[in-house]
């Protein structure tokens, strides 16, 4: 089974120009790639035989131009980004239990949609521990949620960018 890295950071550059890349496993074939580079100087390859990398470049190229972060899961041996998702800046209201089942609501300023932390995720007590730092301070935060939808899947609080009054 492949591994796949997380990373949340902004987007530094998407080099459109494909490029032939030979990737470095035994099986990998010749691959047309765009290059990613993420303002944290990472970089991470789209496999552009795949539909969804022509869209994912303009996402990225979109996120770039306003200075938004991005949610990737690269794939540990061919650096290939396996998911691209879009984080919510924003400031943490309320946490409350959401079910018998130790599940949790959060409540973010400025989103009426429902928000879950759900007690089945690996990380769920970091991922708590940093959405009460951050309500706690009035820092800012990071939220990245699963391709479903509300279930939060990441957390990264903004050290020194207070919430404004949002809360």
């Amino acid at each position: 089974m492949t591994r796949s890295e997380v990373l949340v950071d902004g987007v530094g550059r998407v080099d459109v120009p494909r490029v032939s890349v030979e990737l470095d496993v035994p099986t990998g074939p010749r691959q047309e790639l765009a290059v990613v580079e993420f303002q944290g100087g990472r970089a991470a390859y789209l496999d552009m035989s795949l539909p969804r990398s022509a869209v994912w470049v303009e996402v990225l190229e979109s996120l770039r131009a306003n200075n938004q972060p991005a949610y990737v899961e690269i794939d540990t041996e061919t650096r290939v980004v396996t998911e691209l998702l879009l984080p919510l800046t924003v400031a943490v209201v309320g946490i409350e239990d959401a079910d018998d089942g130790g599940d949790l609501s959060v409540e973010l300023a400025i989103s009426q949609a429902p928000h879950y932390l759900r007690r089945s995720n690996p990380d769920f007590e970091a991922l708590l521990g940093a959405l009460r730092t951050a309500m706690d301070n009035k820092n800012m935060v990071v939220v990245t949620e699963s391709a479903e939808g509300s279930e939060i899947i990441h957390v990264r609080v903004l050290e020194g960018v207070d919430t404004g009054g949002l809360e």
